[in-house]
């Protein structure tokens, strides 16, 4: 019996896998594990001082990052944007605090800009903490990047923490959007009023009036907020609708690969 062209190719449809397979992957684990190996893994780099060994695991967690989010990377690597600000500056303060007296004293310094001097020891200090806060960013992104806030949450209250904790985390994720649309309505109104910022008293007066106009705003929604949950029946808790269960056949694999993967890591960087 020869299949038709349309079968033959509904049939390769059927068994080809979706473009966002290791997406769907990574989701059908336990939110709870892939919480619990984010902090273990955290602590894990934190503890190690090998640049050789932290600049293999952060290509290895900057692989699986890129092979288990896809595009969604990009997106995590933007919102991490402070953070690279972050490392920015310590690459400009470490080099001209942390060792600079004696390297200066012995003539060591890598460079020296008029009374500035780089030591190598701080630069080496800042390299270090580079490698570890890259490292755990992209163990973030690749274990618990695909996480919905409801995800998240309810992960963190099966494993114990306090629910008022959990709660104000998961109103502050729904909200603060809308604090970022109160502040861009105010900042259109002061635009469309001419209003240039200046380094002068008027700027910085004005600066303290929508700071607290958006102050102000976000309590009146808040109390609008909790009487709308009132109505709905809001006791002071908030049902979850998603109870996941550990299931040994997907979690256990995961478990031990990524505890063996720390003890790795501990292992040959403290070793």
């Amino acid at each position: 019996m020869s299949l038709s062209r349309d079968d033959h190719d509904h049939h390769h449809e059927a068994l080809a896998m979706p473009e966002d397979w290791p997406r769907q992957l990574i989701d059908r684990f336990d939110p709870r594990v892939r919480i619990l190996l984010t902090i273990g893994w955290s602590v894990a780099v934190a503890t190690v001082d090998r640049p050789d060994v932290l600049l293999w695991t952060l290509l290895a967690a900057i692989t699986a990052a890129a092979f288990l989010c896809g595009t969604r990377l990009l997106h995590a690597v933007r919102q991490l944007t402070p953070l690279w600000f972050t490392i920015a500056l310590l690459y400009v303060l470490l080099p001209i605090t942390w060792g600079r007296a004696e390297e200066t004293s012995r003539g060591l310094l890598v460079m020296q800009i008029g009374m500035v001097g780089y030591s190598s020891t701080g630069l080496a200090m800042a390299n270090l903490a580079a490698l570890k806060a890259g490292t755990i960013a992209a163990v973030v992104v690749a274990l618990i990047g695909t996480l919905s806030a409801a995800e998240a949450t309810n992960g963190l209250r099966q494993l114990g923490v306090p629910r008022r904790l959990v709660e104000l985390m998961m109103l502050t994720v729904r909200y603060i959007a809308c604090l970022r649309d109160e502040y861009l309505r105010t900042r259109r109104a002061m635009r469309i009023r001419a209003f240039q910022p200046r380094a002068n008293r008027h700027t910085y007066r004005m600066l303290g009036y929508v700071i607290g106009m958006i102050f102000v705003r976000s309590h009146a929604r808040g109390q609008r907020v909790i009487e709308a949950m009132k109505c709905r029946g809001y006791t002071g808790r908030l049902p979850s609708l998603q109870q996941r269960t550990f299931s040994p056949a997907y979690d256990l694999p995961l478990v031990a690969i990524g505890a063996s993967g720390i003890f790795t890591l501990v292992w040959f960087g403290l070793g």
